[in-house]
């Protein structure tokens, strides 16, 4: 009767271990599928995260490489555009160097012809017979002095002068820019940009259509 006791004993008490390691072990299954399935979404979101910054920097690059072509074609519009301008100032030097020689009977390398000759030299010239003063024996005179009305004016300042005749040169007024050139050239003819207001001068009268008065000033 003992036995029969102790033998139902064992076996209960083997039936609540095996109950309760299988209620452990679904325990233990449940969670280590939740962790996984935890980390997976966590390394599906770090990629979609990953996938939208690589998107933004493809877009970024994209706008940036337009941007380049852009101011590449910019660029080589401007290129072409100073191309044609240096085509076209080489073109009008041509046409102004052979107006140049036509004018003065001149070729290229040669000697003008009679039609043009240069100023006599200064000995050669007849200046008269010599002035003598004559004895009016009266004391002499005293030094002659300026009239009341005459006043001394100094000339004037050439840069500002150029800068006026620029500015009139610009705005179109080519017989203002003219008549500034020649008080440039006339009270400051060794001025280091005489040469410059020489230039513009002979394009004041290009300009007017004075392609005569052009020529001789080029």
């Amino acid at each position: 009767m003992i036995g029969k006791r102790a033998t139902a004993g064992a076996m209960l008490v083997l039936g609540a271990l095996a109950t309760g390691c299988a209620t452990t072990g679904g325990s233990q299954l449940e969670n280590t599928v939740y962790r996984n399935n935890e980390m997976l979404r966590n390394m599906q979101r770090d990629l979609n995260s990953s996938v939208d910054g690589l998107n933004d920097t493809v877009a970024n690059l994209e706008s940036r490489l337009d941007e380049n072509e852009g101011q590449m074609r910019t660029l080589r519009g401007l290129s072409e555009e100073n191309q044609h301008q240096l085509e076209t100032l080489q073109q009008r030097l041509e046409e102004y160097t052979t107006a140049m020689y036509r004018h003065l009977d001149l070729t290229p390398g040669g000697r003008p012809s009679d039609a043009w000759r240069p100023m006599e030299d200064e000995d050669d010239v007849d200046v008269g017979d010599p002035v003598i003063d004559q004895d009016t024996g009266e004391d002499d005179a005293a030094p002659m002095s300026l009239r009341p009305d005459a006043e001394f004016q100094a000339p004037a300042d050439p840069m500002a002068v150029y800068e006026q005749a620029q500015r009139n040169f610009m705005d179109n007024n080519y017989q203002e820019a003219l008549t500034a050139y020649d008080q440039v050239l006339s009270q400051h003819p060794d001025w280091e940009h005489a040469h410059n207001a020489q230039f513009w001068k002979a394009e004041s009268h290009m300009n007017m259509e004075e392609y005569s008065e052009a020529i001789r000033e080029y």
